[in-house]
C-alpha cells in the first residue's frame, strides 16, 4: 500500500533579520485578514501572497503550504495565551477567591 507523503506544517527556515522577520509577520497579519474577511475557502498562499503585496515566492521562502501558515498562527496564539495565563497565575497583588 503506498504511503501518502504530507508536505511539513512547520516553517521552512526561521527569519534571521529584522526585514526577513518582518515580512513574516507581514504574511501572518495578511493570513488573519484572508480569514477573517474573506473565510477559509478563499485562504490560500496566493490570497495571502496577494494580500501582504509580496510575491507567493516569498511566501514559500517561509511556509510550504497554508497548513504551515495556520500553524504557526495557531502556535503564536497559544503562545500568547499561555503567557498570559501564567502572568494571571504568578499574579500576588489579588487574593485568591
Amino acid at each position: 500500500m503506498p504511503s501518502s507523503r504530507r508536505a511539513p506544517i512547520s516553517q521552512r527556515k526561521q527569519p534571521q533579520q529584522a526585514r526577513s522577520n518582518e515580512l513574516v509577520g507581514a504574511i501572518l497579519q495578511a493570513a488573519v485578514q484572508v480569514l477573517s474577511k474573506e473565510g477559509a475557502p478563499r485562504f490560500t498562499t496566493a490570497r495571502v501572497a496577494e494580500r501582504a503585496g509580496v510575491s507567493v515566492g516569498s511566501v514559500y521562502q517561509y511556509f510550504p503550504n497554508k497548513a504551515a501558515i495556520l500553524f504557526r498562527l495557531q502556535s503564536d496564539e497559544w503562545r500568547q495565551t499561555t503567557e498570559m495565563l501564567c502572568r494571571i497565575l504568578e499574579d500576588r497583588s489579588h487574593e485568591p477567591l
